[in-house]
């Protein structure tokens, strides 16, 4: 499947439209670009890159930028997997990289965030072998992968679902991970409006 500049724009309009309606879009975070980049060199759906080396820099990569593959091999591998059955979802993708870089763009509340830790377990950018996955724990088992991983798949569901957070009740550790994410929407709130009143 390649995805073409319109079906990625209107994923992108969607998705802003998803992160202000749960209170996480910042300014900061509005102007991290998205680019439809022609090679997949990492085998992903999707990729933040919050810096560049000498490579990245060659292959066209800019900083602070989310960059989808219009081909992308990950894609290709789960279409072969599921033979049709369900795929991840291009505004997913999205969702997920924005997570990425509302960590990078906000680092004090989640980079350097002590309740981070606690609550997902290790710190953001910790290097921790991967666990097993348990639903319970998290949300997918590619958020078993890393604390970072973690983060965007559980940011990437949060504003999924419209910041409505009950559905995950029942798995205790997840639901604390999402009100985590919960308390991000209103210190962004809390903060804008100490903003407005001064």
């Amino acid at each position: 499947m390649i995805l073409t500049a319109k079906s990625i724009d209107q994923a992108l309009t969607a998705v802003i439209r998803d992160l202000e309606r749960v209170g996480l879009l910042t300014e900061r975070l509005y102007s991290v670009e998205v680019y439809r980049h022609v090679i997949d060199v990492r085998g992903c759906f999707g990729l933040y890159v919050e810096d560049c080396g000498f490579l990245e820099s060659i292959l066209g990569f800019k900083p602070r930028s989310i960059y989808i593959p219009q081909v992308s091999w990950a894609r290709v591998r789960e279409s072969l997997q599921r033979m049709g059955r369900g795929r991840t979802s291009l505004r997913d993708v999205l969702r997920h990289e924005y997570g990425h870089a509302f960590a990078v763009e906000h680092p004090n509340l989640v980079r350097k965030s002590k309740s981070f830790q606690v609550v997902f377990g290790a710190a953001y950018d910790d290097q921790v072998p991967p666990c097993p996955y348990d639903p319970n724990v998290h949300v997918s088992p590619y958020a078993a992968t890393a604390p970072y991983e973690d983060f965007a798949e559980t940011f990437m569901l949060y504003v999924k679902y419209g910041g409505k957070i009950d559905r995950f009740k029942k798995r205790p550790i997840v639901y604390k991970k999402m009100q985590f994410i919960q308390k991000l929407a209103l210190k962004l709130k809390q903060k804008q409006q100490a903003q407005e009143a001064a």
